[in-house]
């Protein structure tokens, strides 16, 4: 037993014995059998600082997110990551184990020439995490769980299970996030939140699944999972979240031939894909280029999303501290929050309430939902690193907001169409069956 284990064995007892009323012991006990090992990390750690103090030895300081860190930290922190997966099994990995490789950050904005020769065999990045490895800041997925958390019990089925999806997991930390401590559902209703997650880089998802085996994880392109697996998964989900990759989907768009997603870009097509797989009302939330909700060009896009998903919020998220720094390290995007519910159907034209996103207009008439201050790219007197559309200011998690009202009028004409998998039919012989048999 690990010296976490033993801490948590300890400390098991005391726990049960304090819970308030509220708290059922037979959920409980079922939570800690799910989250043990992120559980053992947790208090592990806690007892180690603690034996730290009284032994009066120095206690390090709090350590910034592994996306707030130096280039030079984040390519150490890396490699330090990488070389216990690939050297341990989860299971044999100790306290300070899980919090190294808590701390890769992929190699997104990072340059890997100078440490080639330090990479694990097999784990040496693709040219595809370069581009695509900017993973969703700890702020920014904290802040999602804390909007999604409370809606859990309602996005359960009838087994008190909620059944999520993550197209594009990287390392898990929106998954990461809504787990305890944060996330912790009380409500008798709520059993537990069953992930399915998607990742392309075997790289990332190896960090992953060192972490969360408890994840159903595929490690293929998002449109080889939806080829082979959407027909099963359609009208079962009740919650996506997803910080989809950006670029062009390029070779990996004639793995899934569904002639309705047919989008050249990576983010729509993962949005409009995922989100048609959820179940009437099920929750979707999308971090994507603010382009999507804002750009003139792209009112095709948003009208076929719209007839299938009513936007309940949009945030625009700042691209910028005050200071300068990126708020993605080493990307310079403006995304947007959004969040999606789902039709159930589809509309035979846009919701006229929704005419104004349809238009591009949404944040004209919810200003307070940029999160920042906007500079423009051509004013005048900027930085000339900040010469481009900008969102300035401290990220502080999102404000208080009414989520905008489903129209309860507005007809669903027709269902999406999607694939069909054969069904074996077996009929059963009633050639002895009783004579009053009806």
């Amino acid at each position: 037993m690990t010296p976490a284990a033993q801490a948590f064995a300890r400390f098991l007892p005391i726990w049960r014995a304090s819970l308030p009323p509220s708290i059922p012991s037979a959920y409980f006990d079922d939570f800690v059998v799910r989250m043990r090992p992120t559980l053992e990390s947790v208090v592990g750690a806690w007892f180690e600082r603690r034996r730290a103090r009284r032994e009066g030895a120095e206690v390090a300081h709090v350590e910034l997110p592994p996306d707030a860190a130096t280039k030079a930290s984040r390519t150490r922190k890396n490699l330090e990551a990488m070389r216990i997966v690939a050297t341990r099994r989860p299971q044999d990995m100790s306290a300070d184990d899980r919090r190294a490789v808590l701390g890769y950050s992929g190699w997104g904005g990072l340059s890997i020439e100078a440490v080639m020769d330090q990479f694990p065999p097999d784990m040496v990045p693709s040219e595809f995490a370069l581009i695509h490895e900017y993973y969703t800041p700890t702020s920014v997925a904290e802040s999602i769980a804390d909007l999604v958390c409370p809606l859990l019990t309602e996005l359960a089925g009838h087994d008190g299970i909620v059944r999520a999806f993550e197209p594009s997991v990287g390392i898990g930390r929106l998954i990461r996030a809504m787990g305890p401590p944060r996330c912790l559902v009380t409500d008798p209703r709520y059993k537990e939140t069953r992930w399915t997650a998607v990742e392309l880089s075997d790289v990332s998802a190896k960090m992953f699944a060192a972490m969360r085996p408890d994840v159903e994880l595929f490690s293929m392109s998002l449109e080889r999972w939806m080829s082979e697996h959407a027909a099963r998964y359609q009208g079962t989900l009740g919650l996506v979240v997803a910080n989809p990759p950006y670029g062009d989907r390029g070779s990996f768009a004639l793995q899934d031939k569904n002639p309705d997603y047919q989008e050249t870009t990576a983010y729509a097509y993962t949005m409009r894909r995922c989100l048609d797989l959820l179940v009437p009302r099920g929750l979707g939330v999308f971090i994507i280029p603010s382009g999507f909700v804002t750009n003139p060009q792209l009112s095709k896009l948003r009208e076929r999303v719209l007839r299938r998903h009513h936007l309940e919020v949009a945030f625009r998220l700042p691209s910028l501290t005050p200071s300068g720094q990126h708020v993605v390290p080493g990307a310079h995007n403006v995304v947007d929050v959004l969040v999606w519910r789902a039709r159930g159907g589809e509309l035979r034209e846009v919701d006229p309430t929704d005419t104004y996103i349809l238009e591009g207009a949404y944040f004209k008439e919810n200003p307070g939902h940029i999160l920042g201050v906007e500079h423009d790219k051509h004013e005048p007197g900027l930085e000339k690193k900040r010469r481009r559309y900008a969102v300035v200011g401290d990220f502080a998690g999102f404000p208080a907001f009414t989520p905008r009202p489903v129209c309860a009028s507005c007809a669903i004409t027709n269902l999406p169409t999607f694939e069909v998998t054969p069904v074996t039919t077996v009929t059963r012989d009633m050639g002895e069956a009783p004579d009053d048999t009806s």
